[in-house]
């Protein structure tokens, strides 16, 4: 399933795979190797869910990621742009400065 990875310090937005996602957490397949921030928000394309995230551990394209805090819902929008994943979660108040 399809997901986006946002936060950190550039506001930047990765396109990954989410393998293993359960309720506390989930295994993420990166499009390219990136050093993920310890802490970010995972979007769930599917679910139309935004998660607080943190790195478990990292190897090459994958991470193991734990789930902290709520999760919240996001009413459906065309999330295949980064800037608009990055400026609906601005707008919710949860992308970390």
């Amino acid at each position: 399933m399809s997901g986006k990875i946002t936060g950190g310090q550039r506001h930047a937005s990765i396109d990954c795979a989410i393998r293993n996602l359960s309720s506390n957490g989930a295994c993420v397949r990166l499009n390219g190797f990136y050093q993920l921030p310890e802490h970010f928000q995972l979007f769930v394309q599917r679910e139309g869910l935004v998660r607080d995230a943190t790195v478990m551990w990292q190897t090459n394209f994958f991470a193991g990621i734990s789930f902290s805090g709520w999760e919240r819902k996001i009413a459906d929008t065309d999330f295949t742009d980064r800037n608009s994943v990055l400026n609906m979660v601005k707008s919710m108040g949860i992308a970390k400065h």
